[in-house]
Parts: structure tokens; sequence; C-alpha cells
């Protein structure tokens, strides 16, 4: 078992000295809890995983973004706006993250992210018009 909730985390080897850190923290909890750094290889099918894990992951938030948009779109509630626009600009800037990491085009989540970002940009300019 590697969690109760049977996932796993990918991080990248640039953070290894943080994942050190905090190995040497969880081995400070009660005897149960540990962490592991266990290396990927780097081969296609372990990219195209994590890869995978990543898309999926960034559809779900852009998913929950656009919905939240029009949410506030309808509500007209303004004070939404700065902590969409935060959670957008965190997706974009995991995606450039991911596919420089990776070497990877991630198109698919770019194209959603353009979506999304669009439906901001329209959010943005009716909360703008607000202020008249």
């Amino acid at each position: 078992r590697v969690r109760p909730t049977g996932g796993v985390y990918f991080v990248h080897r640039q953070h290894t000295q943080t994942l050190r850190a905090l190995r040497e923290l969880v081995g400070r909890f009660e005897q149960r809890s540990h962490l592991a750094a266990v290396p990927i290889p780097d081969q296609d099918e372990m990219r195209e995983m994590i890869v995978n894990a990543f898309t999926t992951k960034a559809k779900d938030e852009l998913d929950q973004l656009a919905y939240d948009i029009a949410a506030a779109q309808r509500s007209n509630r303004s004070e939404d706006l700065v902590k969409i626009y935060e959670r957008f600009r965190a997706v974009q800037q995991a995606t450039n993250e991911h596919s420089e990491l990776l070497s990877n085009s991630l198109d698919d989540t770019r194209s959603a992210l353009q979506l999304v970002e669009i439906q901001l940009g329209g959010l943005l300019a009716t909360a703008g018009g607000d202020d008249d």
C-alpha cells in the first residue's frame, strides 16, 4: 500500500533537496509514517504516464474554473475575480513548467487553457463595465 488512497506523487528531480527534508520531517512522526522516493526511469511509457496524470488533473481544474467563471458571470460577484484569475495563472504556469520539464507538447491542455482564458477575459470585461 503506497497510501490509503492509493495515490502517488510525481515530483521532478529539481526538488530533490526539498524531498530529502520532507522525508526527514515525516520520519519524525509516528513509526507508521514514512516517505520513500522512487526514481522513475526516463522512458516513453513512464513519460506518457506522467503526462496523462498531469493532463487529467489540469483538465479537471480547467473544467472547474470554467464552471466557476460562468457562475461568477451569472452572480456578478466581482470579489471572486482575483481568486479565479490566480487559479487560472497557477494552471497556466504548471502547464508551461510540465511542458518544459517533460519536453512534451501539451496541446490539448493549452487549447483548454485558451478557452478558459477567453471565458475569463469576458468575465473581466463584464466586471470592468460594472463600475460605470
